[in-house]
């Protein structure tokens, strides 16, 4: 996967290029997750949106997607000394094999590129976050604003209101967050390149922009 993968959109302006790093997360994520894998990755583009405009999306889905999360990583890691219960040796193995998941390896990687090149509808518009069903009914609960917008099996997409979030995202329109590919915006990833790090070409300047691995 040389070229970036796609662009993410607010209708605010704001845009994101999406790297290879980050598809190779959000793979590993939505593999492990459960639930409807389009949805997964929707839900993270509005996340970004709505939460994560400073960092990465591979920063982002580390930071919320338990199986590829540091903080559940290891019996000593703080979200295993406070949920101890859901850290037992066959957790803690499964969380270990979806972070060193190879591109290759993922069965959700053509998903990931056909999504990031805008060829997959949001199932899942405005949702921002995701749970396990007592998980998410618990959320809405302690913030009425929040809406259930998506199910899968066990699995519930959430937009969230202002009680929860800087940026409701339950007061979006409909298609406030798209995806498209790069192909008529002269964008590619070179790759690693001395002096610079992974390198982005967009309009023919390149700019060096570090992974988040």
């Amino acid at each position: 996967m040389s070229e970036a993968p796609g662009i993410i959109r607010a209708a605010d302006g704001w845009t994101y290029v999406l790297t290879p790093d980050d598809l190779l997360w959000l793979a590993r994520s939505a593999a492990y997750e459960g639930g409807d894998v389009a949805s997964t990755y929707w839900t993270y583009a509005s996340r970004l949106v709505a939460r994560g405009r400073n960092g990465t999306m591979a920063q982002l889905v580390r930071a919320h997607s338990t199986p590829v999360n540091p903080r559940w990583a290891s019996r000593d890691a703080p979200g295993c000394i406070e949920h101890p219960e859901m850290c037992d040796d066959d957790a803690l193995a499964t969380r270990a094999e979806a972070r060193s998941r190879t591109w290759e390896s993922l069965p959700t990687r053509t998903k990931a590129l056909e999504w990031a090149a805008g060829r997959i509808p949001n199932p899942v518009s405005r949702a921002t976050d995701f749970a396990r069903d007592d998980v998410s009914a618990s959320f809405l609960r302690r913030y009425p604003e929040a809406r259930l917008v998506g199910r899968s099996g066990r699995q519930w997409y959430l937009a969230e209101g202002r009680d929860s979030s800087p940026r409701a995202s339950v007061d979006w329109p409909r298609d406030y967050v798209t995806v498209s590919g790069t192909g008529d915006a002269g964008v590619a990833w070179l790759g690693p390149v001395v002096g610079i790090g992974t390198a982005l070409v967009i309009g023919g300047i390149v700019v060096g922009i570090a992974s988040s691995r």
